[in-house]
């Protein structure tokens, strides 16, 4: 084994001594349960490849989930602590630590290791954690092991109920679909282009496009692309030059993401397009610049903060039920989203078109 190139981990004592995490554990702690001969075997195995339990977690006690003893932690597992920098995903943050204070408990986050990504975290292989919140696609397989291990939780990100039960904690996707749709036709739009780019397999967007695809009537139409060869802004000012040279424009432009509205309104402005004037465009997720942006964009906000508090207070009422603290439900619960109105959205020309004929005509107020 190459001890230069990575930290031993008690994972890596587990895999020489052919035993589980939970019995190096025992055994480096002295734990009854163990056999003298098998802890003697697991000591000499971790002095062996120079296993040395790591400082930064040994303030949280042994945990696990045998174990009487709780490190009072929560783990929040997720692909890079940059990640928590966003406006986005700090929302998730902030609540959950806010949570798990009220729970008299405190919070430690980690990510995943990029060059060994099915790698099990430090603090979980340690049991140095009494639950997780997942925020990371992570392989099947790791979350399997992650859960033999400690009662943990999927935030905002889908888990197939099928190979891995857990709980997950989503939002609800039709819904932003259908509200999104909803409002645009309450506007009077019919014309509405979906655009969404499935570069990876996402079951947000996923669901998103499978929604439209069942909820869209006869004259909408989705452009549904399979990666991308350029910059965002100038694909989205190529698709509207297409449009334009087609007849084919949209009255509305429903985005998979408020990033792609973005640049849909810098290429409405390159192309002398108005918004929302001549073209309606609607975002998901209420990123921060929406505010920011001219119009402001209106988008479909998430509710990550009551996601967060849910996904804490479910861990901590497990940890305090009678049975040890495992989890085996594979239930999804879902938030409904909420339609955040601004201003890049107004009824379609036509209509507009049509009131002001229709205010015009002989015996209106404007005729007497």
């Amino acid at each position: 084994m190459n001890s230069s190139r990575f930290t031993i981990r008690l994972e890596d004592v587990a895999k020489e001594a052919g035993v589980s995490i939970a019995t190096v554990s025992r055994a480096l702690n002295g734990n009854p349960l163990i056999s003298d001969s098998t802890r003697k075997r697991i000591v000499k195995i971790a002095e062996k490849i120079n296993y040395v339990p790591n400082p930064c977690f040994k303030a949280m006690g042994k945990s696990g989930p045998n174990s009487s003893v709780r490190s009072g932690y929560i783990g929040v597992l997720s692909p890079t602590i940059s990640l928590w920098s966003s406006s986005y995903s700090g929302r998730m943050l902030s609540s959950v630590e806010s949570t798990v204070r009220k729970a008299g408990m405190n919070l430690a986050v980690c990510s995943l290791d990029a060059e060994k990504p099915d790698y099990m975290p430090a603090m979980v292989g340690d049991l140095k954690v009494d639950a997780m919140i997942l925020n990371s696609v992570l392989d099947v397989k790791l979350i399997s092991r992650i859960q033999k291990l400690v009662p943990c939780v999927s935030l905002n990100t889908y888990v197939p109920e099928d190979k891995v039960s857990i709980p997950s904690v989503l939002p609800d996707e039709r819904s932003s679909i259908r509200k999104a749709l909803s409002y645009l036709r309450g506007l009077g739009h019919e014309r509405i282009c979906y655009f969404d780019i499935l570069e990876t397999f996402q079951w947000h967007h996923a669901t998103r496009t499978a929604a439209f695809k069942e909820l869209a009537g006869k004259k909408s139409k989705m452009m549904v692309l399979q990666g991308r060869d350029m910059p965002m802004d100038d694909l989205a000012s190529k698709t509207v030059s297409e449009w334009l040279s087609s007849d084919g424009l949209p009255s509305a432009i429903l985005c998979a993401s408020d990033y792609y509205a973005f640049s849909f309104l810098e290429a409405a402005r390159r192309h002398g397009i108005r918004v929302p004037e001549e073209m309606s465009i609607i975002g998901i997720d209420d990123l921060e610049p929406c505010e920011y942006v001219r119009p402001r964009l209106t988008s479909i906000r998430q509710p990550l903060e009551n996601m967060s508090e849910f996904c804490v207070r479910l861990l901590v009422d497990i940890l305090k039920s009678k049975d040890g603290g495992t989890v085996s439900s594979s239930s999804t619960h879902l938030f409904d989203v909420e339609l955040i109105k601004r201003d890049s959205c107004a009824p379609p020309p036509c209509r507009i078109i049509r009131q002001q004929k229709t205010k015009e005509l002989p015996g209106s107020s404007k005729s007497s």
